[in-house]
């Protein structure tokens, strides 16, 4: 007979137990100098909630690992416009940074949506951005206590100061700051009640997702830590005293609270430098995009150090050359296609090498390749690639005007006070040699060890150091035929340590050196080193490329041109100097068509989506699409030409990627635009911000007004969201004014009613509640209470105060919403018969609370797993197990304490109800999303 058990709530993790029950993973490199860790836990008397928390672990005393906070906005003003808003992904994207989450508090300060992009902020608390002041700390309401920061200055020694009121801590020095609200860590000592009594404003001390951000006790490394939450089932969100006892326990000696909330996120870059979300924001699920933020702490930081390394592309209209580096000698070949299954491979060649460069030929103009490299070195074949590793094709001129071989003269004399870099400089004196030009203290070096390529002409030591000279001087000559309007030049170098570059006598490019207009002469050094990173760190084992157009190309000439080049040691005993360039031309394009497709929308549901598009001319209406970029499906082929295109797709996965091409043929010319997009998870409105609200203010007190049957004709008042005693324009849209008292200022309480009404079956659904709540609120479904919003506990009358206020200034801003969900068995009380009933009833915080504002939407969702009831029944032999909705799994195991167990039940695990045979022995089954 077998024994059937439904587990719910039930987590397998295989990582060690730590204290509270916490569970952590070791430390897994993200970039150079970054690792990452998670951690979860067993919800037990310490801990009493789920919780998922992604942290990582910077090292200051790396070198190549530098920190970047929210700069300044365009037409910045102090205290008003001091950055511009941006969301954490995006911050990644525009900037480059490698790891990037939420820093200062901050209120957008203007424009008709405060959750767009780009919108000035005003930053709370001290706020510094390479070396620049953003923010600086101030007294009163628009300080908003935010005076614990973390400050770093330019080699990133690290400081936390926890009461940077004005006037502030001296910031001479200080390159990078940020702020938050309050300590949860300090000495190593959790900080959790005693927090109320430091900051007064409680409502902070809630459960809410977390940022925070923290150092080690020897202050070698910063750790940025992002607890999720509101989201049940998942991850609860965490007190003060949890968010302390995480830091301590991945690390963490000092740890303060930033902006959390729904602002909470935290990205890392991939491959391709495109953001990668490191957990779940809180605020996605409810508006279906991340919230705009006007402070971020960004980290740059190199890839982790691989064999194949330094992958650059150099593409032309109809070829392109691929270069890389290992670290021992390898073959090299490229695996190449326009889409991510390649498809094309380059012959192998076997000369073992550790810089590599591979030519394609034969492409197409104007088209993305996806490319990935293989190297094969003592028997181990490795490759580099990544989902965005492409390059496209030009459709213009360029050529190679000179190789990295090219010939140079060359001198070691100090050239100070002579116009050596013009064309008319006698050089007849100079030496000569095929590049790589070099010199070493040591014995010979070559290309394999050093990983230089072209080691080719040796120059002199200075014999008064026996070291290389400080300074080494480079002429050559070049013929440009081409025509010179919108020309590019594109520098290709292997060098060390720095160098300035001349065209024509004209100063045209500085690498490594004094920013102009600092002076340059033979007694001036480099001020860093090239290729920092791996066993052949400081030598010219990387390309350097950069490109000069514009103004500088006015120089350059139709017919012989000269190039001078001064290449600088980084030190006076530096042991080394290398030199060579390989240069390459480029034209603009011709002008260009207007584009052929144009206005393309993808409007995306759960399972299905609709895309619109126009066409320049008139056209037929096709599209393709499919799970990979191979695409495999394709729409009706409307052969009616028109302009205006639309097509719908059905039949869809939920929550998963798709790739598409438009297809359109004009004439004889089938013309294509590719792109993807995602099904969004199930959202069905049922009440938005448009519905009428019925209000009084009439002490309610022993009247059953939560009941669908009562009567609210004399109520009042009626009207939309947002209902509100009201003048802050940051809280809006402020729709329905409410009355006043005769003292002018609001009731104590506001009842509100409306109804709504759903049609469909609601088994294997959610309701999500979202909320604009100033200051408390208790929720009825029906009759029955439902949720209490900054409310105490116990019997609620017309006289009960609210016991906090919401968090942003106590002001109901979009960017503060109170969302909650009910799921399981709180959806019997929803008819699908007839309409149902909200009753809400809003309370001040106090007598003389000046404001009240009430607003709620309700949308349909899939419920999750754990909102979700297994049943069972058994008959003629056969167990049936069956669950409401849809996109669900069902897991199995025989054992509960044997770690990782759980698996998904073979065959169709998505479809309910399921009949098992009895095989003997005990199953536990559960849910999972």
């Amino acid at each position: 007979m077998t024994r059937v058990w439904l587990c719910a709530g039930v987590l397998a993790l295989s990582s060690a137990w730590a204290g509270a029950h916490m569970v952590i993973t070791p430390w897994t490199p993200l970039f150079k100098g970054v690792e990452h860790a998670l951690g979860t836990n067993f919800p037990d008397g310490t801990i009493p909630r789920l919780q998922v928390v992604n942290c990582v672990r910077i090292d200051l005393t790396d070198p190549d690992v530098q920190l970047f906070s929210t700069p300044r906005i365009t037409n910045y003003l102090a205290e008003s416009r001091e950055t511009a808003s941006l969301s954490v992904s995006n911050f990644v994207k525009q900037y480059g940074v490698q790891v990037a989450a939420v820093a200062n508090f901050y209120t957008s300060v203007q424009g008709p949506d405060p959750n767009a992009e780009g919108i000035p902020c005003q930053v709370y608390g001290l706020a510094i951005s390479a070396g620049q002041t953003v923010s600086v700390p101030d007294y009163g309401p628009d300080s908003n206590n935010r005076y614990v920061s973390l400050l770093f200055t330019t080699n990133k020694e690290a400081f936390m100061v926890l009461s940077n009121a004005p006037p502030g801590t001296n910031t001479a020095g200080i390159y990078t700051a940020v702020s938050g609200y309050y300590p949860v860590l300090t000495n190593g000592v959790v900080l959790g009640s005693a927090l109320a009594t430091l900051y007064p404003d409680d409502t902070i001390h809630n459960l809410h997702p977390r940022t925070i951000y923290g150092l080690s006790q020897d202050r070698r490394y910063l750790f940025m830590m992002v607890i999720d939450g509101r989201q049940p089932g998942y991850s609860e969100s965490a007190s003060d005293a949890e968010s302390g006892m995480w830091l301590l326990a991945l690390g963490g000696w000092d740890g303060v609270n930033m902006d959390g909330g729904g602002s909470a996120a935290m990205y890392k870059a991939d491959c391709a430098g495109d953001p990668v979300p490191l957990g779940r924001s809180s605020y996605v699920p409810g508006f279906g995009y991340e919230r705009r933020v006007g402070s971020h702490l960004g980290v740059f930081a190199p890839p982790v150090p691989s064999f194949i390394h330094n992958v650059a592309t150099a593409p032309g209209s109809l070829t392109a050359t691929i270069t890389w580096s290992t670290w021992s000698n390898a073959s090299s070949q490229v695996e190449y296609g326009t889409t991510t299954n390649y498809g094309t491979l380059t012959p192998l060649d076997t000369n073992l090498v550790t810089v590599h460069s591979v030519n394609l030929s034969g492409l197409s103009p104007l088209t993305r390749y996806f490319f990935r490299v293989l190297s094969l070195a003592e028997g181990d074949l490795h490759s580099a690639a990544c989902h965005g590793k492409h390059f496209s094709t030009t459709n213009f001129a360029g050529g190679m005007i000179f190789p990295l071989t090219n010939a140079w003269k060359y001198t070691t004399g100090n050239l100070d006070g002579l116009n050596w870099q013009l064309p008319a400089h006698n050089d007849t004196g100079w030496s000569n040699g095929l590049a790589a030009l070099w010199a070493h203290d040591g014995g010979s070096i070559n290309s394999s060890t050093s990983g230089v390529p072209n080691l080719t002409t040796r120059m002199p030591l200075n014999p008064a150091t026996a070291y290389p000279f400080p300074t080494y001087y480079f002429r050559t000559t070049f013929d440009y035929p081409a025509m010179l309007n919108g020309a590019s030049l594109i520098f290709s170098n292997f060098l060390d340590d720095g160098a300035v570059f001349y065209l024509n006598g004209v100063e045209v490019y500085r690498l490594n050196m004094a920013a102009a207009p600092a002076v340059i002469t033979n007694g001036s050094y480099a001020l860093g080193i090239t290729c920092p990173g791996g066993p052949n760190a400081g030598n010219a084992s990387c390309p350097i490329v950069f490109t000069i157009n514009g103004d500088l190309m006015t120089n350059l000439l139709a017919g012989t041109n000269h190039l001078a080049v001064e290449a600088h040691n980084a030190a006076l005993m530096s042991r080394d100097v290398v030199f060579e360039s390989a240069l390459f031309y480029t034209l603009s394009p011709p002008p260009q068509l207007p584009p052929f497709f144009t206005n393309i929308v993808v409007l995306p549901g759960e399972t299905t989506a609709v895309l619109t598009w126009t066409t320049l001319s008139n056209s037929t209406t096709e599209v393709l699409y499919g799970l990979t970029p191979l695409l495999g499906n394709s729409s009706s082929l409307d052969a009616n030409p028109v302009s205006q295109h639309a097509v719908a797709l059905t039949n869809l996965a939920p929550r998963t990627q798709y790739y598409y091409r438009l297809v359109s043929l004009a004439g004889t010319n089938e013309l294509v635009f590719d792109g993807t997009f995602s099904t969004v998870p199930f959202h069905q409105p049922v009440l938005t911000f448009s519905n009428t609200w019925k209000f009084t203010t009439n002490n309610l007190d022993g009247v059953n007004w939560t009941a669908p049957e009562y009567d609210d004709t004399e109520w009042l008042g009626e009207g939309p969201a947002l209902l509100h005693v009201e003048d802050n324009a940051a809280v809006g849209p402020r729709t329905t004014p409410l009355p006043e008292g005769s003292n002018g200022l609001p009731y104590p309480t506001y009842y509100f009613r409306t109804a709504f009404s759903v049609t469909n079956p609601v088994g294997g659904l959610a309701l999500l509640v979202t909320n604009f709540i100033d200051d408390g609120a208790v929720f009825y479904l029906n009759g029955v209470e439902i949720q209490r919003v900054r409310m105490p506990t116990g019997p609620i009358s017309y006289a009960t105060y609210a016991n906090a206020c919401p968090l942003n200034n106590c002001e109901a801003t979009k960017d503060v919403p109170d969302v909650f969900r009910l799921g399981g068995g709180w959806m019997t009380n929803v008819t699908t018969v007839g309409d149902n009933f909200l009753a809400v009833e809003v309370h001040q915080r106090n007598a003389t609370s000046s404001d009240i504002v009430f607003g709620s939407m309700l949308g349909l969702v899939r419920a999750t797993a754990g909102e979700t009831a297994l049943k069972v029944t058994a008959s003629n032999g056969v167990t049936y197990i069956s669950w409401p909705g849809e996109y669900l799994t069902l897991q199995y195991c025989t054992n509960l304490t044997e770690p990782g167990s759980w698996a998904d039940l073979p065959g169709p695990g998505r479809s309910s109800p399921l009949g098992l045979t009895n095989s003997g022995g005990s199953s536990f089954y559960r849910l999972r999303d």
